[in-house]
């Protein structure tokens, strides 16, 4: 057994582990892969090191246990916020690196020179709030699910700081009583706190720009609000101004 120890430019790392994360979460059809999710992300890092992909990572069984196969590589995704005239040129304003914080201008024209791909989304330049990406059906699109996520940071309830891309998305008004999907009426909450939040002691209610006001059993309330993109390091969420302690998981 051994031990790896990687120093890399934060963007770099950042790609890294989430290829290793959606790799080594891939659902192998067939027989179940016994190995757990830390031998996963080994196997995921060495196939990396050795041969550029993690094709070989997750083994793919057929009926009547036919020779394995193997699950294509992951691509590595970098989430990078970047105002239109940073990216431009026109001025130096930071962007955000999801997951790391604020990267100077320079670096961040590097990246966007560099990728393959552009998500457009539309910001308010005074507030930086995402204002539209397009809407439909019951389940975010993607590009729906990132703008709440780049909205967001986090997880929304009271004093929780779990990132909002590990999260899931929440109707405000459920699907079901005649809620849309729209950002107005999406709210990232995390596993924990989505199943608290369809209990009958935790309500809130979200405003067009983001704020969500909670109601804590007892009927007291707190705010919180998104960060939105400035020139400051996003805050954490306001801790909750009650005397009980909001769930933990």
């Amino acid at each position: 057994m051994g031990e790896s120890r990687v120093r890399r430019d934060g963007h770099a790392l950042r790609g890294t582990a989430r290829t290793l994360r959606d790799g080594a979460s891939e659902e192998p059809a067939g027989r179940r892969d016994e190995r757990t999710l830390a031998q996963l992300r080994a196997d995921a890092l060495a196939d990396l090191l050795t041969d550029g992909d993690i094709a070989g990572t997750t083994p793919v069984t057929g009926p009547d246990d036919a020779p394995a196969t193997f699950v294509s590589g992951v691509r590595a995704e970098v989430r990078l916020t970047v105002s239109a005239s940073t990216a431009a040129g026109v001025d130096d304003a930071p962007a955000d690196l999801d997951g790391y914080g604020l990267v100077p201008a320079d670096i961040a024209r590097e990246l966007v020179g560099t990728a393959a791909s552009f998500t457009r989304v539309l910001i308010e330049p005074e507030t930086g709030r995402v204002v539209s990406v397009g809407r439909t059906h019951r389940v975010p699109p993607p590009r729906m699910r990132l703008a709440l996520q780049l909205r967001d940071r986090t997880c929304r309830f009271p004093g929780c700081t779990r990132p909002a891309s590990t999260s899931e998305a929440d109707h405000t008004i459920e699907w079901r009583n005649g809620g849309e999907t729209a950002l107005e009426n999406l709210c990232s909450l995390c596993a924990g706190h989505h199943h608290v939040r369809h209990g009958d002691r935790w309500t809130y209610v979200l405003h067009p720009d983001g704020t969500a006001e909670w109601a804590t059993p007892t009927g007291r309330r707190v705010t919180t609000r998104p960060p939105g993109l400035s020139e400051d390091s996003p805050e954490p969420p306001p801790s909750p101004r009650f005397t009980e302690a909001p769930p933990s998981f």
